[in-house]
């Protein structure tokens, strides 16, 4: 009887090591303010779980059910996204997105039991003095979140008025609807600001290529949308498909069809990230340095831009002026554009696809989005940054599996041949989203510009008179300029350093 009650004793015992070692497997958020004692048992991280997903495969958030009991946030939001991602009022809208935005806000207030309170500032390229003047007084005003226009965070950063969102429980940087280029913000370890790939100016500003199947395959051509999915659409591929389309027909004649244009200067970055370049690469130290200033470096995008220009010289390819014309009139078998534009297209012939690698060694597709998007901080005056970080993952995880989608549904799916073909071009162009502290950080105030994409690009056409010149450049105007772009990302960088948050 003594032996049995041990031996049960001894399995219970057994058991509950196991479940106390089983619960060890879930990350659980830190708690705000705690003391050491709260932190004696460290959960397990090391130990890969399957994430867990809701009805439709998407994959969900690990935020704990909380009640902020109504607490009211004051978020200082960028009007031209808050207009469609938190519209005032969709009661005689027929916009079904402005609707789903709507509504998902409304359910996320519901979920956390919070009450944003959004003053609406303008904050896009030109209205930058505006916005910034609204977020140096988030002190004065209480703010304990700001959604800014993509360029203005890097600033905010160097001026000691953000925290490090890596002090906080959330975000958490390892779900799908945060890219892992984000670590590329980080500097001296530090990362103040964030962006999802899934909110709605995150889609729309995604610089992606609109194929026309149809105009290849008509002549006999591989389509590109077939090779994008198979991993095999590179700068190579595309030069050869692109050049079928040079003839002797002057560009003016109705019957001439480009095989690729660029809808106005600035997306042809999307081709020179695309094929893996980029502006700055964080070092081993977790420090921003410039990409294209080894000899390396700069050979290899030297040789890549002499192979472009040719195709650039011939009817085969256009600039257009920021305008979707001549994919309306189905004039353009390739069309680099945001993905934004596909609004516009009443008919489905054109389907987005992203921009192609630089050879077959490349694993991954690269796409930029143009400055046009949300990033997330929260201030230093943020009455609990945690709540902050909570509410940024929230919003980031709703857009994931609610307005990403249903933007795809409405807009994208017809586009491709079948469901499969268009979801899995949808899973790839939004996971080949990437960030780069110099594309975010190369326009900030003061200094020499240091942005790759204002080297590139004038190799194929003059700025004032949009015709193109077929000079490779970039060479001489690193060699001219490359000391005064370090010094610039130095002037940058040195603002991080002494950030103290």
């Amino acid at each position: 009887m003594k032996k049995g009650l041990r031996f049960a004793v001894l399995v219970m015992a057994l058991l509950m090591l196991l479940g106390a070692v089983a619960s060890c497997k879930k990350e659980t958020p830190k708690p705000s303010g705690g003391t050491d004692d709260e932190l004696t048992t460290e959960p397990v991280t090391n130990v890969e779980e399957p994430e867990e997903t809701d009805e439709n495969g998407y994959v969900i958030d690990n935020i704990p059910a909380v009640d902020y009991k109504g607490k009211v946030l004051n978020v200082l939001w960028w009007k031209e996204s808050a207009d469609v991602a938190v519209p005032l009022d969709v009661t005689n809208t027929k916009d079904e997105v402005l609707k789903k935005t709507y509504y998902q806000m409304v359910e996320l207030e519901t979920r956390l039991n919070v009450s944003l309170n959004i003053s609406r500032v303008n904050g896009r390229f030109q209205e930058k003095a505006a916005f910034m003047e609204a977020a140096r007084k988030s002190g004065e005003n209480n703010i304990d979140l700001i959604c800014s226009f993509s360029l203005w965070p890097s600033i905010l950063a160097t001026e000691n008025l953000l925290v490090d969102v890596k002090t906080l429980s959330y975000p958490n940087l390892n779900k799908p609807w945060w890219p892992a280029s984000t670590e590329e913000w980080s500097q001296y370890g530090k990362l103040f600001f964030v962006s999802s790939n899934s909110s709605l100016t995150a889609l729309k500003s995604m610089e992606v290529m609109f194929c026309n199947s149809t105009l290849f395959t008509d002549r006999q051509l591989e389509d590109p949308v077939e090779l994008a999915l198979a991993g095999d659409w590179t700068i190579d591929k595309m030069l050869e498909l692109v050049e079928a389309f040079d003839n002797d027909l002057d560009e003016s004649d109705p019957n001439h069809i480009y095989g690729l244009t660029i809808d106005d200067h600035s997306r042809a970055d999307a081709l020179y990230y695309g094929a893996g370049f980029l502006t700055t690469r964080n070092n081993s130290e977790g420090v921003a340095e410039l990409a294209y200033t080894s000899a390396s470096d700069k050979q290899l995008i030297s040789d890549f831009i002499d192979k472009l220009i040719p195709i650039f010289g011939t009817t085969a390819t256009g600039i257009a002026s920021d305008k979707r014309d001549w994919m309306k009139e189905h004039k353009t078998a390739l069309m680099v554009a945001s993905l934004g534009n596909v609004t516009e297209l009443n008919d489905t012939d054109y389907a987005p696809m992203p921009s192609p690698k630089l050879d077959s060694t490349q694993k991954d597709y690269k796409v930029i989005q143009n400055n046009g998007y949300d990033v997330w901080c929260v201030p230093t005056s943020a009455a609990d940054p945690e709540i902050s970080g909570i509410v940024i993952e929230a919003i980031a995880s709703a857009d994931y599996r609610g307005i990403a989608p249903f933007y795809f549904d409405k807009y994208m799916r017809l586009r491709f041949s079948s469901d499969e073909k268009s979801s899995a071009m949808f899973r790839l162009v939004r996971s080949s989203v990437i960030y780069n502290f110099g594309r975010v950080a190369g326009l900030m105030d003061g200094g020499t510009s240091f942005e790759a994409g204002l080297f590139f690009r004038p190799c194929f056409w003059n700025y004032t008179a949009g015709v193109k010149i077929g000079e490779n450049n970039f060479l001489s105007v690193i060699e001219s300029d490359g000391d005064s772009c370090k010094a610039s990302l130095l002037k940058v960088l040195q603002g991080y350093r002494n950030s103290a948050n």
